[in-house]
């Protein structure tokens, strides 16, 4: 069975400035990273599965709904970062290679980090959006509660994408 996805290949693109030849291959995956790694590590997996079985069952609705909305530029956006990582580099018998068209010349490694540097730092912007909203609405959401040593727990207050974690929460005054 496929995984479930909690937007669509056609909702990232008419939220991305990004090519309608890029192949529904690379854009799915890099839908279901932006969703399994990066939003899995918001919402928590307790909820993360919840929202998935409501969307296989029909039965979305609520706060739960309004989650999915909010989500949905920040899982745009994560997805662009995956995005330039795959259509930029395959791997095939040869090796690492990287992609190139007739047509077009490929971005220099500069260019490529700073192009994923700004999906990056735009993502944390709209996690820390969906974080706040999800900060704000706690009492409605007991999957944001569920601390399982086995799962994946709901992150709330670290909004900044950073390879160093120090430990503690940031941004927040206590």
């Amino acid at each position: 069975m496929a995984e479930q996805l909690i937007t669509s290949i056609k909702a990232i693109k008419e939220r991305l400035p990004i090519s309608d030849n890029v192949s529904d291959k690379y854009t799915s995956f890099a839908i279901y990273e932006a969703q399994e790694f990066d939003l899995k590590g918001i919402l928590g997996e307790t909820l993360l599965e919840k929202i998935k079985a409501d969307i296989v069952a029909n039965t979305l609705t609520g706060v739960y709904a309004t989650i999915r909305e909010r989500s949905q530029f920040y899982l745009a956006l994560r997805t662009a970062v995956h995005l330039t990582e795959s259509t930029a580099f395959k791997i095939a018998n040869a090796g690492v290679i990287q992609s190139n068209d007739e047509h077009s010349t490929n971005a220099s490694k500069n260019d490529f980090q700073a192009v994923r540097k700004m999906y990056i730092d735009k993502s944390d912007v709209a996690k820390l959006d969906l974080q706040n909203f999800l900060n704000a609405n706690n009492e409605q959401i007991p999957e944001l509660h569920v601390h399982d040593c086995d799962k994946v727990n709901a992150e709330t207050h670290s909004a900044v994408t950073c390879g160093i974690f120090l430990g503690g929460v940031r941004g927040k005054v206590l």
